[in-house]
């Protein structure tokens, strides 16, 4: 289906390519009140979680292991909702590799381990690959989806480390639906993963005139895979979010400051 982006609306427009829920309205309410922007929601992906009888037979073996990989907050919370309900507890001894800096609160919602069995990534989990190597002997605990990650699975591989992977959940591509016909100045990806079912759903999308923010380095090499025109990163040295990013790309446009750019060439 080929999306007519040249329709211009008076106010300009974001599509965030995400379930919208409250918490997510509220964090780009700023773009809207400060802006003008109007804000879409339309989620390019389900994901389909794993049924709980299936995570119960693997609660016995998940004690063997006394390091777990979480990559992002969905990940991690699914992985102790899972546990919770299936009566699972985590001993002190166990190091938690996340990864980014902003996982580390989340993780203590569920447990409350010694700083310094945390180690993060800065931005993403390949920032810590020199210092797991000083924790071979653990034994790693990877939940993840159906697919895995082709990268920490390189990684653990060709480096003879023991560990398993979890899956928690599958990625369906959703049905193609009639985006508004209005123009799109910008478009935010979250994950490769939607970045793959947009191109899938709407091969022939015009992106004249509009810009791509992306977050995370995984959607970012899928958008320059693709030659969309990446403007708009995140995280980076004092972007931590999107939302922030998105801010600082508004005021931009409007009162001509600097901030950091990439451009997909």
């Amino acid at each position: 289906m080929k999306l007519n982006n040249h329709i211009k609306s008076t106010a300009p427009r974001i599509l965030i390519t995400n379930q919208e829920t409250l918490s997510l309205r509220k964090g780009y309410a700023a773009l809207t009140r400060d802006y003008g922007y109007e804000i879409d929601f339309c989620p390019l992906v389900r994901t389909k979680f794993i049924p709980i009888h299936i995570f119960r037979t693997y609660k016995t073996k998940i004690g063997e292991y006394d390091a777990i990989v979480l990559t992002s907050k969905m990940i991690l919370e699914a992985f102790f909702r899972f546990a919770n309900e299936c009566k699972i507890s985590f001993p002190n001894n166990i190091r938690y590799f996340l990864g980014h800096e902003r996982l580390a609160s989340a993780l203590q919602e569920f447990v409350n381990p010694h700083k310094r069995r945390i180690i993060s990534g800065k931005r993403q989990i390949e920032d810590i690959f020199p210092v797991m190597h000083k924790y071979k002997a653990c034994h790693f605990l990877f939940p993840c989806s159906q697919t895995g990650n082709h990268s920490i699975r390189n990684f653990f591989s060709k480096g003879k480390f023991r560990y398993a992977e979890l899956p928690l959940y599958k990625h369906e591509v959703g049905t193609a639906v009639e985006l508004d016909q209005k123009h799109y100045d910008i478009i935010v990806f979250f994950s490769p993963v939607a970045v793959n079912a947009f191109h899938q759903l709407y091969p022939n999308y015009d992106f004249q005139g509009t810009q791509v923010a992306a977050f995370g380095e995984r959607s970012i090499q899928a958008v320059k895979k693709l030659k969309w025109p990446l403007q708009i990163i995140a995280p980076l040295d004092g972007i931590p979010s999107m939302q922030r990013a998105l801010e600082l790309y508004c005021q931009q446009q409007t009162d001509s400051i600097e901030m950091p750019k990439v451009l997909a060439f």
